[in-house]
């Protein structure tokens, strides 16, 4: 599921909801928002960036703050400026460094050359650098991204 599909997906979500509960006299302002018996249902903010496969350095860094759960990203590969062919029947997988000390690895989604990924609970909830490799697999072959950050900020107490 590639970006604008993600989009799609979430759109058609929200705008079912907003059918089902509207009849309902629901407050259904502002339009990215349905609430529905305590539950709140919201388009995630999705970051759009491209990786080239054979840079080395970080050059790109998704902003979150801490305790975010509606934010992902969208990264769209590339090798040597030209679109990077994913093969069908691969995976991709995130591998994270978290800030306080940890690893999670978690499944992503492929479609054509893209990559997307919801960022969960357990990513944002200390505030630090996330160092992130998305990495495609197939069979037996690997092949790691370039690593990227997700700064988690610190929510301010006093804000």
């Amino acid at each position: 599921m590639g970006c604008a599909r993600v989009d799609q997906d979430l759109r058609l979500l929200e705008q079912q909801e907003l059918k089902k509960y509207a009849g309902g006299g629901i407050n259904l302002s502002p339009p990215r928002m349905v609430e529905c018996e305590r539950v709140i249902f919201m388009t995630p903010a999705m970051k759009q960036f491209v990786l080239d496969m054979d840079q080395q350095s970080i050059l790109e860094y998704v902003h979150v703050r801490e305790g975010d759960t509606a934010r992902g990203f969208c990264v769209t590969l590339m090798g040597s400026g030209i679109p990077y062919e994913i093969e069908d029947g691969s995976t991709a997988e995130i591998f994270a460094a978290l800030p306080d000390g940890t690893y999670m690895t978690d499944d992503c989604t492929i479609s054509g050359n893209q990559v997307s990924y919801m960022i969960p609970g357990a990513m944002t909830s200390h505030p630090g650098a996330v160092e992130c490799n998305i990495k495609l697999s197939k069979d037996t072959a690997a092949l790691y991204s370039p690593e990227f950050l997700i700064v988690v900020d610190e929510i301010n107490a006093d804000a």
